[in-house]
Order: C-alpha cells, then structure tokens, then sequence
C-alpha cells in the first residue's frame, strides 16, 4: 500500500494530486492513501512553485505533475489539460479554456462515460485549485456556464471528495491547536475609556470601488468586536461618492463577504442617501459665514 503526504500550506493546494489519489483510493480499494500535513521542504530547482508535494511512498518528491505521473490510472490528454490549460493565471486563456470544457459538458454529467473518472478528479483539482475560478464561481457563476457549474457541483458532492475535503479539515484543525498564542499577536483590546454600555455606535465604510482586501476585514472585524462587546450598533455605510470607479457589483461581493467573515451590520446605508442633507447644511454654512 503505497501513501501520498501533501504540505497543507501549498500554494495553490495540491487538489489534482490529491483528488486522483483519492479517487484511486475508491477505484482499486487501498492502492493509495492520502495524508496532510502542515508543511514541507522540498529539493530542486522548482521548489518554491511546487512546495505543496512532500513525498510519495516515503520518497520525497518535487511538483504535483510528478506526483500524478506516480498514481495509478494515467488520464493523458485530460491530465495535460487540466495542469496546462486550467493551472495558469492568464484571464484570457483561462476563459477560453472554461468555455471550452463547458461545451464539452453540455450534453455530459461527467467528463468521459457514465460515472467519474480520473479525469473528472483532475480536472475538479484544477478547478479547486484555481482562485480565478473559485473567484468567478462565488460572484458570477453564470457567466461560466451552466454546464461546467453543473458538473463542478456534482463532482464536489463525490465520496473521493468529500473524503479528501474531511482530510484537509481534519489536518487544519490540528494544526490550528498547535498554534500556540505568542506576545506579538494582535488584539482587539484597545483600552478605550469611559465607554457607555448600549450607547457605542461603531462604522465600517467601505467604497465600493473594488473588492474586499485584508485591511477592510480588519477594520471590519475591529468595528464590529468594538460594538457587539459593548452591546452597541454597527453602522455599514457604503461610501458611494465617486461613480465613476464604483459598480453594483462591488458592494454585493463586499456584502457577501462581510457574511462569510460573520459581521452583520444593524444599519445598511450610502452616503448618497445624505446628499440633499449635506448641500443644506453647506449652504446654511455659507450663510453663517463660516464657510465659501
């Protein structure tokens, strides 16, 4: 029985690796097992690219394609299409290379025949692995086609996996409680005075102008322990003032966001709701004299 040990912290995640792995596991019971662990060295010129592949059967190995040349069960053609034509980060070429593999699943649940092959699990590794596609997937699904979504779907709801996705949990929970607490973490412990219980309003503005980045899930993330800790309000208000550079689009997937990350506002507004209340305000400030 030969085993397949994938570093968790791979970037991207070694999914084609493991989803065939996994998948042989099903096809010829016991042929492979995979594993996850935190992370790895590897040797060899493409070490940085390929960190993800720790070793198979006990023998370190550098890069996802040697990995998948080892496992049992060579898929050709759909192989090289789906390390070649759906691994890159090239937007127009990716594209092209969806629309393609939707055409080809029109009239298809799978990829060849009438249940999964290896090729459908390299080809859903590729696609899991792909941030441009999971990206597409989460905010636009439609625009790459019903097909290839239908098909993605169903093969992330297969035994092969699910198991593989139990896997990586398992392995990121462990790691997660090996994570020791040190003194330069950071806190949201800001020793603020003289704060009123019930009376904190706390505000997280985001100008949909673009997509959520780090630092907006930290001023997120900051804003709203600031309120709920002091059973306050939280305030999202969409800076919409410049819609030039600002799109619909922008302000749903920051709303999507703020789910995932757990926030729920208790007030949803735009600062052009306020724009016939501002021009009274600059005018009667003209008026006064304290402002031209």
């Amino acid at each position: 029985m030969a085993s397949l040990t994938l570093a968790q912290k791979g970037n991207p995640l070694p999914y084609v690796a493991g989803a065939l792995a996994e998948f042989a596991n099903e096809a010829a019971a016991g042929s492979y097992i995979v594993g996850w662990q935190e992370g790895a060295s590897v040797r060899g010129a493409d070490a940085a690219a390929n960190a993800a592949l720790v070793r198979s059967d006990g023998q370190e190995v550098v890069g996802e394609a040697a990995i998948v040349a080892e496992l049992p069960g060579g898929i050709g053609a759909w192989a090289e299409f789906a390390r070649e034509r759906l691994g890159g980060s090239n937007f127009r070429e990716l594209d092209a290379a969806l629309a393609e593999l939707d055409h080809h699943l029109t009239m298809r649940s799978y990829v060849e025949g009438y249940a999964p092959t290896a090729a459908d699990a390299a080809l859903w590794g590729a696609l899991r692995a792909s941030a441009i596609f999971q990206r597409n997937l989460k905010v636009k699904a439609d625009a790459l086609g019903g097909s290839l979504v239908r098909w993605y779907e169903h093969i992330s709801a297969q035994p092969f996996v699910q198991r593989l996705a139990a896997a990586l949990a398992e392995a990121s929970a462990a790691g997660a409680k090996k994570t020791k607490k040190g003194a330069d973490q950071g806190s949201f412990d800001l020793g603020l005075e003289n704060i009123v219980d019930g009376a904190v309003v706390t505000r997280f503005p985001p100008e949909p102008s673009g997509y959520m980045h780090v630092g907006h899930a930290k001023a997120a993330l900051l804003n709203e322990y600031v309120a709920r800790s002091n059973n306050g309000r939280l305030i999202v208000r969409f800076d919409d003032t410049n819609p030039e550079k600002e799109k619909v689009e922008f302000e749903q997937t920051i709303t999507e966001d703020l789910q995932l990350l757990g926030i729920t506002a208790d007030t949803v507004s735009h600062s052009s709701d306020y724009f016939a209340q501002l021009y009274e305000y600059a005018v009667r400030l003209i008026e006064l004299g304290l402002a031209y």
